[in-house]
Parts: C-alpha cells; sequence; structure tokens
C-alpha cells in the first residue's frame, strides 16, 4: 500500500469515527441536551441568538412581570447579568409579553434591574420551544450550549449565586 493511500485510510477511519460522536449530540431539554436554538428581540432593539454565544456558559431565564416569584428573583438575576458578564451571558425573557409592558415594567425599576436588557418572547414562540409551563424557568448551559442544570421556580439570592458559581466552575 502506498504511503499516499495509507494516510487516506487513516484520515478516512478518524473522520468515521467521529462523526458518531456528533450524531449523538441530542437536541432537546434534558439535562446533557444540546439546547433548541432560538433568536429573541431585546428591549434595545437588537436580538440574540442562542448558538451564537458558545464559548463561556449561558443562563437563559424565563420569567413575567405579573409573576410575583419572578419579581422577587428579577433583581438577583439583573445583579448576575450586570456583574459577571467576564463569566456567563444571561438572558432574560419576558414570556409573553410585549417590549412595551416589559420596557415600562423595566424603567421603573432601581439598581442592576433598571439596566436590564432582557428579551421579549411576545408570540410564545421561544416559550413553547422550551416547554415552559410556569415561570420563573431557568436553564443553566456550558459553554457548548449542553444543558447543565436548571429549574422551574424562583431562586433566592444564595442558590442563584450557588447555581451560577455551579455553571462557570467556580
Amino acid at each position: 500500500m502506498s504511503l499516499k493511500k495509507k494516510y487516506c485510510s487513516i484520515i478516512a477511519a478518524f473522520i468515521c469515527s467521529i462523526l458518531p460522536l456528533a450524531a449523538q449530540q441530542t437536541v432537546g431539554l434534558n439535562i446533557g441536551n444540546l439546547a433548541p436554538d432560538f433568536t429573541v428581540k431585546t428591549l434595545d432593539g437588537s436580538s440574540v441568538t442562542l448558538s451564537k454565544l458558545r464559548g463561556k456558559p449561558v443562563m437563559v431565564h424565563f420569567w413575567a412581570t405579573w409573576c410575583p416569584p419572578c419579581v422577587q428573583e428579577l433583581p438577583h438575576i439583573a445583579e448576575v447579568a450586570a456583574n459577571r458578564t467576564d463569566e456567563i451571558t444571561v438572558i432574560a425573557i419576558s414570556a409573553g409579553e410585549n417590549k412595551k409592558t416589559v420596557a415600562n415594567y423595566l424603567r421603573k425599576k432601581k439598581g442592576a434591574l433598571a439596566t436590564l436588557n432582557s428579551g421579549y418572547d411576545d408570540k410564545g414562540e421561544i416559550s413553547i420551544l422550551y416547554g415552559v409551563t410556569g415561570v420563573p424557568f431557568t436553564l443553566f448551559l456550558d459553554s457548548n450550549g449542553v444543558i447543565t442544570d436548571g429549574q422551574v421556580g424562583a431562586y433566592t439570592e444564595q442558590t442563584l449565586k450557588a447555581a451560577v458559581d455551579r455553571a462557570v466552575g467556580k
């Protein structure tokens, strides 16, 4: 066998061995799944696409202005978004509410919450994609977009800090 054919055989074997590994990454909502991709509109007029955020951990957080646990938890989410940007990207998404409702709510707030650039899922498409049946709902993704943790229900300041620390490997 010539050297050229030997190298081609080695390369072909390598490619065939890694393709099944790539195909095993299932898109879904369970821990270990690749999170479904979406693009969400944000209050500042831009949009965020989840798959373009790869490279560092991401927290995807669904909330609503009418939800008391969300209202209690959201200042802590905003603090993480404002103060830990080097470690984790926070995507806060108001589930089923329009831009005006979300903007008016946040405009009345103080501190990091007043500067939170929340997304809004006015048509509920992302909420449906993620199976959101109750808010608050939070998922943590690793730097490759794979779900590592999450919960339905509000985090306290302490439990949120612990979840973020786990997500960023502290």
